[in-house]
């Protein structure tokens, strides 16, 4: 069966997304640390867009979160208790 893309498929998907985002931001940065062929650099100059991607998520995630309910205060209340 065939999904239509909307952002519930982000929400479901999330963590493959995190994953493929940090995947991305890992690869990018072991530049420093190791020798890539020629044909790696053309596909590793892109792998910054991971941070990008997860920025997004994150905010997606928040968006989800705070809809469910539509109070700030007991929003904020959460993120902090779970930030403590």
């Amino acid at each position: 069966m065939k999904e239509k893309l909307n952002f519930g498929l982000f929400s479901k998907y999330r963590a493959e997304l995190y994953g493929i985002a940090t995947l991305m931001i890992l690869i990018f940065h072991s530049q420093v640390t190791m020798v890539h062929p020629g044909w790696f650099n053309a596909i590793n100059i892109h792998l910054n867009y991971g941070v990008d991607v997860f920025l997004f998520l994150s905010g997606i995630s928040l968006y989800f979160s705070f809809s469910k309910d539509n109070n700030f205060g007991s929003f904020m209340k959460k993120r902090a208790e779970r930030t403590l």
